[in-house]
């Protein structure tokens, strides 16, 4: 299993995940709220921006150094 580190930019934490972990799942993990509401991408309200560009927090997988907005 492989471990993907994710930054949150705006908060300045750093946390390692495993590679199945979404991007909401991470930010739980770094004590970072992120608004949802359906958890199936369908609603739009977790929509972040990361250095991928515009995902929906809820449904996307972190990806090897992703940095996230927030």
């Amino acid at each position: 299993m492989n471990i993907y580190h994710v930054t949150f930019s705006q908060s300045q934490r750093t946390v390692a995940v495993e590679e199945w972990f979404t991007v909401a799942l991470a930010a739980k993990r770094a004590k970072i709220k992120i608004p949802t509401e359906c958890n199936h991408g369908i609603c739009g309200t977790c929509t972040v921006m990361t250095d991928q560009g515009e995902v929906r927090a809820c449904i996307t997988l972190v990806s090897p150094q992703m940095i996230v907005e927030l």
